[in-house]
């Protein structure tokens, strides 16, 4: 894998960046077609955990050694980042849905979930082995192949106060607050009762279970290892003050003082939860303010010298905060003080941040070396706007309503390395059309210094939001960027203090180390980005994968009319505009071809879905592989419609996919040439109008999941029996499809000529492979997203309307894989196998193409094939039905969860040539060599037997000469009665044998043969007793 990496890096810096990228699904229901997600609602047994759908929600990184160390470089904390196990956690949200039949479910959460998340490990994605039929191959990527791992645990369920004390204690039936039921927290020292310190008791039992509040827009961070959450809008009993009961009336109703009303109600809060153990257990580290903070108060509600928002002289007596004498009579961190230095106008004030949601949180990591060698490290907590609600009208000595009755965006700007004990750095104002507004909703990312900037300065951005307040309750949604500069180096380097515990900041530290200039600087940034409030902001840090480069992205969110789905990215170190993820291709005048040549800096993934612009379309052709000498080679690129073309599109307002594909049949058939339109009088002829309608068909088909939302109807099983055909074909034909049995139908707006049906449906397969689908999370507010192993993330979040929430989880992809061919054939010889790996471990699916060098035609289209699968082409030969012997090259490209593939071809990598010899036919060849050395076998059997028989008849031939000879000699010596006794019986043999065998001679001579075998004749007995007859005769 070694080789691989070094490609890889090779790749980050040599060739030029991606121009699109394309999102990958974790988890939640299946929204593309490339991988099957985690899904907690796919039926299976045991089903499984995942947090409900929501948005307001929280999520941090947790896991120390993978955040950005200012004392190292870029390349040192790059190397660091490697091979982590990162947990990610979820925290609280809304998941209230409202049904039309007026039912209701859900709400504020406080649960905590996790998940360990490996981006960059092979034990994220797998394979499901199953068989992939050739069809299944040729038809592209199986979805269900590829598997998410990803797995969610529940830290904690969530906890909140009883509605009632339990029947143990003396207060049995009396309702609960939630400070009462936090009452023993440890913040609260020597004010708690004795029954906080006993074990047995209900309060010390609650103590265990005791959390923060349901809630949503809050905000959480990971500080000095302990998790963090702080604010937001809570739901929990609280008790109601009696004021809210008063109406505007001449006569002020009394309340009894000794009864108190507690409901369950929304709040705003800013306090501060914290947990040592990831999420289990919880400690109260300040239960914050109920009374806003003093820079609010004075702008909203006083001002010395003058009442702002009162008739009468003085502003005190309807002051929404609480009149006090001293701090005890104010809430948990709540001092009293005197606004106008005058003390029997006490009121209490919030010393930290006032009551808040929406804003946002950040953790700035400082470390420094020590004399001695070790480092010393601390973390600042940063705070930064939000909404709070602030009281804008009062009625004579009356209320109106409750404290808090108008929102109010904030600007200020808060430090802490404890998270107790808090300094403002920026005071909330009203702000100016030119300075910095207040906003809520906003986003802020925190970057340390790198070895890329000049100044060795860590610096706090901030990006749009929304501007809102008493004196302009129009929403105003913002996108500007704005950073201040902060100190890099922890305060003890310079209270020279580093070899001691670290101390909580005062107000002292904020010009010495904490910040440089407490303003926000504004940065002049070209770019077309709307204003938006409610989005995702996430810091890229820099690292080998991204050519060591600081990035800001911005991801959805919602301004007046729309909530967005586009994704954004500054280049921090060099950008100066906002780079959108989505981006159209541009062309330029090219050859005189049949397609106008795209300028080489295009991208070659080509990430479209229905909304894509037609200029976009565009056709492929692989590299040939002399353009590969030692380099890598790019996709020829060419324009699929004229630019004449375009323009007749456009003239009809037909801009988009969608446009064409549900064009009516009147507005097609004047795209092919028939004068049919009221109104115009020039023919509009788009050459390939059918082709491309088809094509963006089949691709609309391809990417979408479930019942698509462009689908033309098929003209069979609509004009079912009983119809009309004619009637219904003109009703439901698209002006383009092939109809079965009709190559010319009559239109009824057409005059004086029939319209031509295609006859054969065209081949879009080369094109359709290299369209490929563009998945994105799509519109969400108020998700929440986090930076994880080297990848981009984004959590649930609300859609297009309050009851569409998420529950999934998708990662930004912008790298693409390279694949090297791991095994190939020899070339020149008839071997035929090869294995493909890929640099990223969840590209475990493979297209593979070959083309035929000498025909110069593609033998296949992309096939698909799995990681570690034998890829085997002996169909090439021609045995087999293939193209046979000759020069071929093999492309292949490997394709990640996220449905990215190579953009570039080198013969170094994924390009191979070889020479293919067909193996010989041993099977033939064996085959016929046993038959021929078996009917060689035969052959010479018989013709050896045919030879001794032959041989044998030729001696029987010379025998029976031999006897008939002697037989004549025999009847010269015997007797004449003798012989006339024996040559009837050898007569009657004779004929005997000629009537059963036609052949009386020869049956008669092996019947002699026969007989004198068994008698004991033959030759020499004959030829002995011949001579003793003769001798006895001559004797005689």
């Amino acid at each position: 894998m070694y080789y691989i990496a070094l490609i890889q890096i090779l790749f980050s810096f040599l060739l030029p960046l991606n121009e699109s990228v394309n999102w990958a699904q974790l988890a939640g229901k299946k929204e593309q077609n490339v991988v099957e997600p985690y899904d907690p609602d796919d039926g299976l047994s045991p089903k499984r955990p995942m947090w409900s759908a929501r948005w307001g929600h929280s999520t941090v990184v947790f896991n120390r050694t993978s955040m950005s160390r200012n004392d190292l470089t870029a390349e040192e904390n790059s190397n660091r980042s490697m091979h982590l196990i990162t947990t990610l956690f979820l925290l609280g949200g809304d998941d209230y849905l409202q049904y039309k039949d007026e039912f209701s479910n859900g709400g504020f959460r406080n649960d905590v979930w996790y998940s360990e998340v490996q981006l960059r490990s092979a034990t994220t994605w797998s394979v499901r082995h199953q068989f992939l039929t050739m069809h299944e191959k040729q038809m592209g990527l199986k979805s269900d192949v590829v598997t998410s791992n990803m797995k969610w645990f529940c830290m904690n369920e969530g906890k909140k106060s009883p509605p009632f004390w339990p029947v143990e204690h003396d207060k049995v039936g009396n309702p609960i607050a939630h400070d009462d039921w936090i009452s023993c927290q440890d913040y609260f020292g020597e004010k708690r009762g004795r029954e906080c310190f006993d074990k047995t008791s209900i309060e010390y039992m609650y103590k265990t279970e005791n959390m923060w509040s349901p809630r949503r827009g809050h905000a959480s961070a990971v500080l000095n290892g302990n998790l963090y959450v702080i604010g937001g809008r809570s739901r929990e009993r609280v008790i109601v003050d009696h004021e809210r009961f008063v109406g505007a009336a001449s006569n002020r109703i009394d309340l009894n003082t000794g009864h108190r009303t507690i409901r369950e109600s929304t709040v705003l809060k800013n306090d501060v939860w914290m947990s040592k153990d990831a999420g289990k257990t919880w400690t109260l580290v300040t239960p914050g303010c109920r009374n806003q903070q003093e820079d609010i108060l004075i702008e909203t509600e006083y001002m010395p010298g003058k009442t702002r928002y009162s008739t009468t002289s003085n502003g005190f007596e309807k002051f929404s905060s609480v009149k006090c004498q001293d701090s005890t009579d104010c809430y948990g961190d709540e001092v009293c003080k005197s606004l106008d230095g005058r003390s029997e106008n006490k009121v209490c004030v919030c010393p930290l941040f006032g009551i808040r949601e929406h804003h946002s949180l950040d953790v700035q990591h400082r470390y420094v070396k020590r004399d001695d060698g070790t480092i010393y490290s601390e973390d600042y907590l940063y705070l930064t706007g939000g909404f709070t609600q602030v009281r804008h009208e009062f009625c004579g000595n009356l209320a109106c309503g409750n404290r808090g009755s108008y929102r109010m965006a904030l600007d200020d700007v808060w430090v802490s390395n404890d998270g107790a004990n808090w300094v403002q750095i920026r005071r909330a104002t009203a702000g100016s059309p030119t300075a910095f507004k207040p906003r809520g909703g906003h986003s802020t990312n925190l970057i340390s210094a790198n070895s890329f900037q000049e100044e060795d300065v860590d610096r706090l951005f901030v990006f749009g939001g929304e501007s809102v307040g008493p004196n302009n309750p129009k929403s105003e949604f913002l996108a500007d960027m704005w950073y201040m500069e902060l100190f890099s180096e922890p305060c003890c380097v310079r209270h020279k203090s580093c070899h001691l515990s670290s101390h909580p900041l005062t107000p002292n530290d904020l010009d010495i180390c904490i910040s440089k200039r407490r303003e926000w600087i504004r940065m002049d940034l070209k770019s077309e980005i709307y204003g938006r409030a409610g989005h995702v902001s996430i810091h890229e840090p820099p690292s080998s994968m991204n050519a060591f480069k600081d990035y800001i992205y911005i991801i959805g969110g919602k301004n007046s009319t729309s909530i967005h789905s586009d994704v954004w990215s500054l280049d921090l170190t060099s950008g100066i505009s906002w780079h959108s993820d989505i981006s159209s291709h541009t062309s330029k005048n090219g050859d005189e071809q049949e397609f106008s040549r795209i300028n080489s800096d295009h991208d070659y993934n080509l990430y479209y879905d229905m909304e894509s612009n037609l200029t976009s379309l565009v056709t492929l052709r692989l590299p040939s592989t002399k353009s590969m000498d030692e380099t890598f080679a790019v996709p020829l690129v060419f324009k699929i419609i004229e630019d004449r073309d375009i323009a007749i599109l456009e003239e009809l307002g037909i801009k988009t996919f969608s446009d064409l594909i549900n064009a009516d049949q009147r507005t097609i058939l004047h795209l092919r040439g028939y004068d049919n339109l009221p109104g115009k009088k020039e023919k509009m002829h788009v050459k390939n109008i059918c082709y491309v309608k088809q094509l963006i068909e089949k691709f609309n088909s391809k990417c979408f999941v479930g019942e698509m939302r462009f689908k033309t109807p098929d003209i069979s099983d609509l004009c079912q029996d009983g119809i009309d055909p004619d009637s219904c074909i003109l009703s439901t034909w698209d002006g383009c499809r092939p109809i079965n049995d009709y190559t010319q139908i009559d239109i009824p707006f057409i005059h004086g000529s029939s319209v031509s049906v295609p006859a054969v449906k065209l081949d879009h397969t080369n094109d359709l492979q290299n369209m490929h689908c563009k998945y994105t999370p799509g519109p969400r507010y108020m998700a929440s997203g986090q930076y994880a192993d080297g990848k981009v993330l984004i959590l649930g979040g609300q859609g297009n309307n309050p009851n569409k929430l998420y529950r999934d989880v998708w990662y930004r992809d912008d790298s693409h894989p390279t694949t090297i061919i791991k095994k190939k054939p020899k070339s020149k010889s008839s071997s035929a196998t090869f294995v493909f790996e890929s640099n990223e471990d969840g590209a475990l699916q493979f297209e593979y193409k070959i083309f035929d060098q000498t025909e110069r035609l593609d033998v296949t289209p992309w096939i698909t094939c799995l990681k570690d699968e034998l890829i085997d082409v002996s169909w090439l030969d021609s045995k087999k039905g293939g193209p046979g012997s000759g020069w071929y090259t093999m492309y292949v490209r490997s394709v990640d969860p996220s449905g990215n593939r190579e953009q570039y071809f080198s013969t170094n990598t994924n390009v191979y040539t070889w020479l293919y010899i067909e193996p010989l036919p041993w099977r033939k060849i064996i085959g016929v060599s046993f038959s021929t050395i078996f009917m060689i076998f035969i052959i010479t059997f018989e013709l050896k037997r045919r030879k001794r028989k032959a041989a044998l008849e030729k001696y029987h031939l010379r025998r029976l000469k031999r006897k008939f000879k002697l037989n004549s000699d025999f009847d010269e010596i015997y007797p004449k009665e003798s012989r006339h006794h024996r040559s009837s019986v050898n007569r009657d043999t004779f004929n005997h044998a000629k009537a059963s065998n036609g052949d009386g001679r020869k049956a008669f001579f092996l019947n002699n043969e026969k007989d004198e075998k068994t008698t004991g004749g033959g030759k020499d007995n004959w030829e002995k007793g011949h001579f003793q007859g003769t001798k006895k005769h001559k004797s005689i």
